[in-house]
């Protein structure tokens, strides 16, 4: 019941993994993607099930982790393996791109955990055009095959690229972030939200 729906995983992860202390209903529906409706009912079916519980009252009220939940130990681990693997992908695939001849690379989404699907998107010089494809998959098989996943890959020049996708993560040139590394319980909520301004700041110049 705990980890029957993704929904419910997501808010266990932003509960034990993304935030260092209570969460709001809205937040937490922020960061895990939900409706404010679907998180306030998922978050009293935790509270039923012993794994949240609730500090405050009325519009201040929030929802913790309940300490000494047997469980607890289980979902950190849980979710810093799965951060641990998030970040070796992103760290496979910029040096999978980053060659002279990629002037931009992007992923349009998140890798999420219900997809074994990415959409990675390149520019790359003109000259370098009738090459560039069959290096890059050369490059991304060992780790299709090491993260189990499929990599949908598209090479544009300059001439024929897409503006980058609202929400994508760059890998490679203006915008990319070669800091992937994201450990639990040090990096507050406010620190957080401003690296993710920071990051659209940087896809928009």
């Amino acid at each position: 019941g705990v980890l029957g729906t993704p929904a419910m995983v997501r808010l266990i992860r932003v509960l034990v993994h993304d935030v260092n202390g209570p969460v709001g209903i809205t937040e937490a529906a922020r960061m895990a993607g939900l409706t404010p409706a679907g998180t306030r009912k998922s978050m009293e079916i935790l509270e039923r099930l012993g794994v949240a519980s609730r500090v405050g009252t009325g519009r201040a009220q929030k929802f913790a982790p309940r300490e000494g939940n047997p469980y607890l130990p289980l979902f950190r681990e849980l979710f810093m393996l799965e951060q641990r693997q998030h970040e070796d992908l992103l760290r496979e695939l910029r040096d999978a791109v980053g060659i002279p001849e990629i002037r931009d690379a992007w992923l349009r989404d998140l890798p999420a955990e219900t997809s074994h699907v990415l959409d990675l998107g390149v520019v790359a010089e003109t000259r370098s055009i009738s090459w560039i494809g069959p290096e890059l998959r050369a490059r991304l098989t060992n780790t299709e095959k090491r993260f189990d996943l499929i990599i949908e890959l598209s090479v544009f020049t300059r001439a024929d690229s897409p503006e980058i996708p609202d929400g994508a993560v760059m890998l490679w040139g203006p915008g990319a972030n070669a800091d992937v590394d994201r450990s639990p319980g040090v990096q507050t909520h406010a620190e957080s939200a401003e690296r993710s301004l920071r990051m659209a700041r940087a896809i928009a110049e």
